[in-house]
């Protein structure tokens, strides 16, 4: 089975917020680093720095909800301010506590169906 969680987030940069949003992308990389339990937290944006996008990958359904938390806490306010969210695709098993939490953001679930890594 496969028990990791992770989510790719897209989203706009409002205008004139370029500034904010990479100074709050630098404190949310420093926050997730701190998690014994997030694996990945990439973060990417567009040539014309219009757009940006979020890969985040975690042990388990449950360790994405407790980083979750702990934005919707923290971080939720100011992320809303800078970026218009365009998609979010969850990649793995979200249990239902998990789904409500993210219910607002419009997310698309996608089940494991098979690979491998290396």
């Amino acid at each position: 089975m496969h028990g990791h969680l992770s989510w790719l987030v897209e989203m706009d940069i409002k205008e004139d917020q370029l500034d904010a949003a990479q100074t709050l992308m630098e404190e949310l990389v420093e926050h997730s680093a701190k998690e014994p339990t997030t694996h990945t937290y990439d973060c990417y944006i567009s040539e014309d720095k219009k757009t940006a996008a979020l890969y985040e990958r975690y042990d388990s359904p449950e360790a994405a909800h407790a980083h979750l938390k702990g934005f919707l806490a923290t971080f939720v306010d100011r992320f809303v301010a800078v970026f218009d969210t365009t998609r979010l695709v969850v990649y793995g098993s979200a249990h239902e506590e998990l789904k409500a939490d993210l219910e607002g953001w419009g997310p698309t679930y996608l089940s494991y169906w098979g690979g491998f890594r290396r």
